[in-house]
């Protein structure tokens, strides 16, 4: 049997690139369930990149949210963009690859516009709290803000 996660690493290290199919919701809105991830070499990483990492027998992708540095040794601080607290810090020999695309298909209007705010979702929690916001906006909300036909709150009487 073929272990994916050994064949998805050597390739990463001699330089090449893979497509990964990701299951999960830590990294919703950015990233769903049945999304394709270009995964590169993780070459050179920064703040605000989706890193892939090992962590026991699982790959995992969440956002570095810090870069820590002691005794010589570099590690990494990461979260998913639904999480409100970070993860474990992930030693450096455990960084597989960093997510260099993203394609997906159709998606909700809540979630276009999350990802328009990408940038502004590095901020670690804003994204969970900002999700949370806009999906407890009522379908029925966009009458109020001059959408769809007008609503009077009082009857009208015969003509």
């Amino acid at each position: 049997m073929l272990n994916t996660r050994l064949v998805f690493e050597e390739i990463l290290q001699v330089g090449g690139n893979v497509a990964v199919k990701p299951t999960g919701s830590s990294m919703y809105p950015v990233i769903v369930t049945g999304d394709k991830l270009r995964i590169s070499p993780p070459a050179e990483v920064h703040k605000g990149d989706i890193i892939l990492f090992r962590s026991g027998d699982l790959m995992v992708c969440h956002r570095l949210i810090r870069i820590l540095r002691k005794d010589g040794k570099i590690s990494y601080q990461t979260q998913g963009d639904s999480y409100l607290s970070p993860d474990e810090p992930v030693s450096a020999e455990r960084v597989v690859g960093k997510v260099t695309r993203i394609e997906r298909g159709d998606c909700s209007s809540a979630r276009k516009i999350l990802l328009l705010m990408n940038p502004v979702l590095r901020f670690g929690r804003l994204n969970a709290v900002l999700f949370s916001l806009l999906t407890r906006i009522p379908r029925g909300a966009r009458h109020f803000i001059g959408h769809g036909p007008s609503r009077s709150p009082v009857p009208r009487v015969g003509r």
